[in-house]
């Protein structure tokens, strides 16, 4: 049987756009160890492959079958917000548009949002 794990985290990375060193740093590892895994030559922990999964919405079992070729591949549209100042872009990829939300949890979002921006310009 084939090993696909490999080439699925690169053709995940590749469906939502990602770079490796923005993928490395959302799983909080080195860029380089991302390499590995997308090259083959190293394997992630069985954490990391849940971790992944999660990430990219995929079901585990099927982050270790060929996607490429998968009918069923589930949607890997997202939507994009992006909030931005001068000193900060924030980027918030979801399932749903912030505007499918009640109008209460759309202000909660952007509280938060505000909060980050805030922090980030008054460390």
């Amino acid at each position: 049987m084939k090993n696909y794990l490999a080439k699925n985290i690169k053709y995940l990375r590749h469906q939502q756009h990602l770079d490796q060193e923005t993928l490395a740093n959302i799983l909080d590892v080195g860029r380089s160890t991302l390499a590995c895994w997308e090259n083959g030559s190293r394997s992630p922990s069985i954490n990391m492959i849940i971790k992944l999964a999660n990430y990219f919405h995929v079901d585990l079992d099927l982050i270790m079958k060929d996607l490429e070729t998968q009918k069923s591949l589930p949607n890997m549209k997202y939507h994009k917000q992006v909030y931005q100042d001068e000193n900060i872009s924030i980027e918030i990829y979801s399932k749903i548009s912030l505007d499918s939300l009640p109008s209460e949890k759309q202000k909660e979002i952007t509280q938060e949002i505000e909060k980050i921006k805030e922090s980030w310009n008054n460390p």
